[in-house]
């Protein structure tokens, strides 16, 4: 038996806490759900399940995410120093920062240059079947979404550290992780379709 519908997963959306809280349910069922990757998914699926964030927040779990782990091969974030640094070099129209944002838009390999975090959340819809239907979940109401997703589903509380990146981070990672509310509004405004997506299926973020 396999899940019903697809998960797509944009890094830094939470897609890791959907796909554990599916495999609670998933287990029990003796449903085979698909690996979570953040490149592929079964395209031609009628249905997906998908998760949304706030593209400045998405930015600031990615940094803190390499920052908490450097020895991970894809420290490509974690060169510019900072988020702050990172979005000053795109404002300043680096060469590296805009190759950076320019390879990771429309990312599809994991071994490519770029960074998942910066890949677009339009992207992935982009990709599939016009008659597919989405069910999204909201990263800033994540438990309260999933638990209207999955009502038979038992929320385990003992999740797994990746959810809990902002508790442990030090102080140090966290406010070089952190966006001032300006560059935010910047990051937000660079992803303008992911934005008003965000807005459309979330009713956050309308007013930017």
């Amino acid at each position: 038996m396999v899940w019903p519908c697809e998960p797509l997963s944009p890094a830094g959306t939470g897609t890791q806490a959907v796909h554990y809280a599916l495999n609670l349910s998933a287990t029990r069922l003796g449903v085979t759900l698909p690996r979570h990757v953040h490149h592929t998914a079964n395209w031609s699926a009628s249905c997906f399940l998908m998760s949304l964030r706030d593209p400045a927040g998405r930015l600031e779990s990615g940094m803190r995410y390499e920052l908490l782990y450097p020895q991970y091969v894809r420290p490509r974030l974690k060169k510019f120093g900072s988020v702050t640094q990172l979005v000053r070099s795109l404002q300043n129209a680096s060469r590296q920062a805009q190759k950076m944002l320019d390879t990771s838009r429309r990312k599809v390999i994991p071994w490519d240059d770029g960074s998942f975090f910066l890949t677009e959340q339009n992207f992935y819809l982009d990709r599939l079947p016009p008659e597919a239907n989405v069910l999204f979940v909201c990263e800033h109401n994540l438990r309260h979404d999933l638990q209207l997703a999955m009502q038979d589903a038992h929320w385990d509380d003992s999740l797994p550290a990746a959810f809990k990146r902002r508790s442990s981070a030090s102080a140090h990672q966290r406010t070089n992780s952190t966006l001032t509310p300006e560059d935010a509004n910047y990051v937000r405004r660079l992803f303008a379709k992911d934005t008003a997506l965000v807005c459309k299926e979330c009713g956050i973020l309308c007013d930017v």
